[in-house]
């Protein structure tokens, strides 16, 4: 089954996930973690009451290639997903809640600030550096520009 990545596409997977004849607390959905890709539906399933299993890309490939499986296509991508949750070697993943993500992201974001700001730090006492009259001879601008 095939669907867009959106509200509207959405719909096209709760509409047939709702002509099961089971709850959705009766039904396991197995998702590869691909990045921001898959988190949208997976809050969308889980406020909707579905059992989620969150794989990780590494563990379904490893299942694939055990399996003997050469090519990969999507149909193939989730036979594969599917056969790792029916074979309960399924090691699920979890996405975090909003305020979790949020936290993280600052934190990424208060790492980077560091890391330019270290590299300020860096340029500003080499052009000290070499304007200074005390210096004999003078780095070029480029190794100061370096990461």
């Amino acid at each position: 089954m095939v669907f867009a990545n959106s509200k509207d596409g959405w719909k096209v997977l709760l509409d047939r996930l709702s002509r099961l004849d089971a709850l959705p607390s009766e039904i396991l959905i197995g998702m590869e973690a691909t990045a921001r890709y898959s988190e949208n539906l997976y809050h969308e399933l889980e406020q909707r009451g579905y059992q989620l299993c969150l794989l990780h890309p590494g563990q379904t490939h490893q299942f694939h290639q055990r399996q003997g499986l050469r090519a990969k296509t999507d149909r193939l991508d989730a036979m594969t997903i599917a056969r790792v949750l029916l074979s309960g070697e399924a090691r699920a993943g979890y996405i975090p809640n909003e305020l979790v993500a949020t936290y993280r992201e600052l934190v990424r974001l208060h790492a980077q600030s560091l890391v330019r700001r270290q590299r300020a730090t860096k340029i500003r006492s080499m052009l000290w550096w070499c304007s200074s009259p005390s210096s004999l001879r003078c780095l070029p601008i480029r190794a100061c520009l370096r990461p």
